[in-house]
């Protein structure tokens, strides 16, 4: 009755149907300045991961013990050549304390593809 009427109730029936009007168009770039706006952004990013990368790569060089070993007057102690040399070769095996596990004996073969035969 009340749309026939045309007389709008407490409830805004009569509205209910019509489209919203459009909100106002605020930042509208034309097409060159959201190319620009792309640019920009790319060159950002990559000047971001380019300065992450450098971080990194100065806390890989100075090692874990930090600075303070860089800038104490004491050398390192060196172990000897020989154990040094021994150390490479072998590599680390690390075991928990309550492990029975040892470690393999080295073995020395030349550097050749030798198939499986199974």
């Amino acid at each position: 009755m009340q749309l026939v009427l045309g007389a709008q109730g407490s409830l805004g029936v009569g509205s209910a149907g019509t489209p919203l009007p459009a909100p106002p168009e605020r930042w509208r770039l034309s097409d060159r300045a959201r190319r620009a706006l792309r640019r920009v952004a790319w060159a950002a990013a990559f000047l971001v991961l380019a300065a992450l990368g450098a971080l990194h790569g100065a806390s890989v060089a100075i090692g874990a013990d930090g600075v303070s070993e860089l800038a104490s007057a004491a050398p390192a102690a060196t172990p000897p050549p020989e154990a040094k040399r021994e150390r490479e070769l072998r590599g680390a095996f690390w075991k928990p304390e309550s492990s029975t596990a040892e470690r393999p004996a080295s073995e020395i073969a030349p550097r050749r593809w030798q198939p499986d035969p199974r």
